[in-house]
């Protein structure tokens, strides 16, 4: 099998089970919302839940894996043993930090709370609720990390599928309690304590993430040597490379930890609205970008370690093709039918048509950024692999501070939507410096003419697209409900966006289908 095949076969792995935990994340969402509502009560738990994703986001998830998987992967190509060491020595530097970590969080709850709900000190009752939650899903940090480490290693042995699909876990975990609540168990509780015991539910679900991914782990023979983690000559170059990668990595959750800040002096419902609205956002961000620069990020590693310029170039060109060529009309759709997919997926139960109305919204300006998004996660896996991230960090401080400023301005005048408008335009600035620099470091020769091509075929496809879902679904209320429309128009407007590009020789768009077929077939073979 070539590379790109092998690319795309594990990208296929790695999407399909994104998708799977991102459709029971949805689920998730939606089942909270149609019990607690989309008040005063799933604000405290979302901005709860916002501190403790921080840390599982940047020092769990996302610092670990880009410090570990270049350092491991060439540990693993001179030999096992030196990668087991490394593995031991990471795995229990992770962990005790991470303990350490949540045992001052924890200390320090009232202090964070404030920091990221400043304005729940008005209503006292919301802000300890939150204070408390925050307590509660603290430990969480400590089962994600070592998950992490888990991931990490199974991905250098180009195990994609079984990690991605840990997550689930969590999903199907809270599903079951929710739907306990739905069918008249514990009844006798108040509603509090039951937002309470979501949130212990929700931590105690790390510690079986880390349960299922135990045996992958041990089949790829790694093994856990108790000892002092600082005498491994690795140990040192991880830790210095994980410690700026925790902030730049940290961007986009620092940018909702801004909003919810912001958000947390406006009405009732715009904390929720935000973090609804940023998990149908993160869905096509999970399913291809992140997808894509976790496969390649081994890639590139290896690419840059073997000295292979040329592999490293198609690996990323490849990467940023497919990412703009999913991306680009998933704006559009969502810029078009904001609205629709809001109501699809959380208007029930308690969740009001005002409140759909407010998502919406924010939805609508957070869509805006959504390729600024995907192509930071790609230029941000070659930076990693190549061990430079000293711009990253530029570029991180600059999106901080133009965030902040942005918020502060539009807040007054556009409310919880300005507040993602400009974490849009922040993503698209951010990522048209990442592009021109790298381009830069390799003599104006990393982005393809191909490239440059391919999306200015993409744009008006997708504009064309977005132009039918709008017109389509708005015909389709005539006559039946928003529901069946909003299934329908998405569907029929993926079908007339592959069309378009048919029609306007998108070469990639073979090529990528007949890879994702190859691959489907060694799968079931």
């Amino acid at each position: 099998m070539d590379t790109k095949s092998t690319f795309i076969k594990n990208l296929l792995g790695f999407s399909s089970a994104t998708l799977i935990s991102k459709l029971l994340g949805f689920a998730r969402d939606a089942m909270i919302v149609f019990i607690f509502g989309g008040g005063k009560l799933t604000d405290a738990y979302y901005a709860a839940f916002r501190i403790t994703n921080l840390l599982r986001r940047t020092v769990g998830e996302g610092a670990i894996n880009a410090s570990i998987v270049p350092l491991l992967a060439k540990e693993k190509e001179q030999s096992h043993e030196k990668a087991v060491s490394f593995f031991s020595a990471i795995l229990i530097f992770s962990v005790g930090a991470s303990i350490i970590l949540c045992v001052i969080a924890v200390i320090f709850r009232y202090e964070l709370v404030k920091l990221i709900s400043y304005g729940f000190l008005k209503n006292p009752e919301q802000y300890e609720l939150t204070v408390f939650l925050t307590a509660i899903l603290m430990p969480h940090i400590i089962f994600v990390t070592l998950a992490a480490v888990f991931q990490s290693a199974l991905n250098v042995s180009k195990r994609f599928f079984a990690p991605a699909l840990a997550p689930a876990i969590f999903s199907i975990i809270i599903i079951g309690y929710l739907t306990a609540l739905n069918f008249g168990f514990l009844s006798a509780l108040e509603v509090k304590t039951k937002l309470l015991l979501l949130a212990a539910i929700a931590t105690l679900s790390g510690a079986v993430q880390c349960i299922a991914l135990f045996p992958l782990i041990k089949k790829e023979l790694y093994r856990v040597k108790w000892a002092n983690p600082f005498k491994n000559p690795k140990i040192m170059p991880a830790i210095a490379m994980m410690a700026p990668a925790i902030l730049s990595i940290a961007q986009d959750q620092i940018a909702m930890f801004i909003n919810t800040i912001f958000a947390s002096f406006m009405a009732s419902g715009s904390i929720t609205a935000i973090y609804n609205s940023a998990r149908i956002i993160h869905f096509p961000i999970a399913l291809f970008a992140v997808s894509a620069a976790q496969v390649a990020l081994p890639d590139f590693s290896k690419n840059l370690l073997l000295r292979e310029k040329e592999g490293f170039k198609k690996t990323f060109n490849f990467s940023i093709k497919l990412t703009l060529l999913i991306l680009a009309p998933a704006t559009a759709g969502i810029l078009v039918l904001a609205l629709p997919i809001v109501r699809t997926l959380f208007e029930h139960g308690q969740f009001s048509y005002q409140q759909s109305l407010l998502t919406a919204e924010v939805l609508f300006f957070f869509s805006m950024g959504l390729m600024g998004y995907g192509i930071n996660k790609i230029v941000s896996a070659a930076y990693y692999a190549a061990g430079d991230i000293k711009f990253i960090l530029k570029i991180t401080a600059f999106q901080m501070i133009l965030n902040t400023g942005l918020c502060a301005l539009f807040a007054k005048y556009m409310g919880a939507g300005g507040l993602t408008l400009a974490t849009s335009i922040t993503a698209l600035l951010a990522a048209f410096i990442f592009l021109k620099t790298l381009n830069k470091k390799f003599s104006g020769s990393i982005l393809e003419k191909n490239t440059f091509i391919l999306l200015g075929k993409i744009i008006p496809a997708s504009i064309l697209m977005g132009v039918f879902a709008k017109y389509f679904n708005s015909f389709l209320l005539l006559s039946i409900g928003h529901i069946p429309a909003t299934l329908i128009t998405i569907v029929s407007s993926i079908l007339v966006y592959f069309t378009l590009l048919k029609l306007f020789n998108v070469k990639e768009r073979n090529s990528i289908l007949k890879l994702l077929g190859k691959a489907r077939s060694k799968a079931r073979s």
